[in-house]
């Protein structure tokens, strides 16, 4: 069985050095890196279960690290550790995706249980996306706010926004999804999402109408999945169609297999 692999990131030595001995006597895997550029370039060779990382540090800090990393290889957990934590850089790390942030000095306990909760966490995240995936296949646009929709095995229906609703609505760090249970109409707002200019809310318009049974939690927690994999992980939400034959409507859309 591979161990688990673990990326130190700390630009003190003793610091570094310390944590690289505590963590392979627990049995990981342990590379580091002085500071962020450097851990940028081993993510991108080599294959890491958890990135615990230092705040502040020269080139690129932790905070910077941590956007890098989510937006390159999502599967890596992220732990921050830090000498100068404040509740805004903990509200900013944990929106950014981070699983923990610890403050210095901490106890070995507390870090070795956060890797282990991390790996737990990650490990039944992959085994549930998996079972509960819905299919992307057999993508349909329609003329309605560039949205696409794909119909699944059991009739119900996969509704995201495609390249070109995110291109005008800008980078989003927010998105209002329907609740589970709500009613959708046809060509009416379903979504509002805000771009990190803070502008207007950016409304997705609903391609069919319907009754909505699944929403892409991932969406309200991780929104920069948006311009990442649109007609991926960033689908919307799962709707049951109340008139699909007849909302359909062949001349309105042109079907796109993927």
């Amino acid at each position: 069985m591979r161990k688990k692999s673990v990326l130190v990131v700390e630009d003190e030595k003793k610091m570094r050095e310390g944590l690289r001995e505590l963590l392979a006597e627990e049995g990981y895997g342990v590379d580091t890196a002085e500071d962020g550029l450097e851990a940028v370039e081993k993510v991108r060779a080599k294959r890491f279960d958890v990135v615990v990382s230092d705040l502040k540090m020269p080139r690129i800090d932790g905070m910077e690290l941590l956007h890098i990393i989510r937006d390159t290889n999502k599967n890596i957990a992220f732990i921050i550790i830090t000498g100068y934590g404040t509740i805004e850089s903990a509200k900013e790390a944990i929106r950014l995706g981070a699983f923990d942030y610890i403050n210095k000095p901490f106890s070995h306990n507390i870090l070795i249980d956060a890797i282990e909760e991390a790996l737990q966490t990650k490990d039944k995240e992959s085994s549930t996306q998996v079972a509960a995936r819905p299919q992307i296949s057999a993508l349909r646009r329609t003329n309605i706010g560039h949205a696409w929709f794909s119909v699944q095995p059991d009739g119900s229906v996969l509704v995201g926004a495609n390249e070109k609703f995110y291109e005008e609505a800008g980078e989003i760090v927010y998105c209002d999804l329907p609740f589970q249970g709500d009613k959708v109409v046809k060509g009416q707002t379903c979504v509002r999402m805000i771009n990190a200019g803070q502008h207007m809310p950016r409304k997705f318009l609903s391609p069919l109408g319907g009754t909505v049974v699944k929403v892409n939690e991932k969406m309200e927690t991780q929104p920069w999945l948006a311009q990442k994999d649109p007609y991926g992980e960033a689908w919307l939400f799962v709707m049951v169609p109340s008139r699909f034959e007849e909302e359909l409507g062949k001349s309105q859309m042109e079907k796109e297999s993927q």
